[in-house]
């Protein structure tokens, strides 16, 4: 599983670098370069949606273990000042 995602990793990296210098050569390049650029915005987009939820619930669950409120712990205060 591992080789089959790092083959469309680098695919996608060489299309994309292909697109940039041979796109007045082969203008359908253009197409699929937007294309990938589009989709990985869109996946780093979710995936930083993710890492924000993940470092929230785990704030939480820390804090609900000390007893603790949200307001109280070190972490959030020192955030929010």
């Amino acid at each position: 599983m591992r080789v089959i995602a790092t083959v469309i990793a680098v695919l996608s990296g060489l299309a994309v670098l292909a697109g940039y210098f041979l796109t007045p050569f082969i203008p359908a390049l253009a197409a699929v370069q937007s294309q990938l650029l589009t989709a990985a915005m869109t996946l780093a987009g979710v995936a930083v949606l993710a890492g924000v939820f993940n470092l929230v619930s785990v704030h939480t669950e820390k804090c609900a273990a000390t007893g603790r409120t949200a307001f109280t712990a070190p972490c959030l205060s020192s955030a929010c000042s």
